[in-house]
């Protein structure tokens, strides 16, 4: 059964590490970033940005997002809009539907593949780096969502 954001929340705030993770984004810090990238970020993922912005939690590596309290030699990694135009003008030329949030420490990409969405949520796919440099996206669908993306990857976390 697909996990709605309420079902995560309280998982991710036991798992932030503490001072590695944003206070939330605003309203309008999201709504620029969405115009900026042509599309409509995910329920579960807006909901994120909303309440913890960016960070580390658990085990995971950093999970992109946005707010004014990323610090500025993390502004590379943690910042999304700053991600996916990497990713989209790197090697990678990642497509303009897809979002990639969270690496895995080897160059790989967790995504939103915001074309593949069912209107309300996307589903999160996992980006290859070898596949991608040669053309290569990924279709292969990890989660329904960010939020059971999330819930997956945490529940077993330390």
């Amino acid at each position: 059964m697909p996990k709605q954001y309420s079902e995560i929340r309280d998982l991710l705030a036991t798992k932030k590490l503490d001072g590695l993770c944003g206070k939330g984004a605003s309203e309008g810090q999201i709504s620029f970033c969405e115009s900026e990238l042509n599309l409509r970020l995910p329920p579960s993922y807006r909901l994120f940005l909303k309440e913890f912005g960016w960070g580390y939690f658990g085990a995971l590596e950093l999970i992109a997002g946005l707010g004014s309290d990323i610090p500025q030699e993390w502004e590379r990694g943690a910042n999304l809009l700053h991600v996916v135009n990497d990713e989209r003008q790197g090697p990678l030329r990642i497509p303009k539907e897809v979002i990639p949030f969270c690496q895995n420490g080897a160059g790989d990409w967790y995504a939103l593949d915001c074309c593949r969405g069912d209107g309300e949520e996307s589903p999160v796919i996992f980006i290859a780096h070898e596949e991608a440099a040669i053309g290569k996206v990924s279709t292969n669908k990890c989660a329904d969502s960010f939020a059971d993306w999330v819930f997956v990857r945490l529940s077993d976390s330390p």
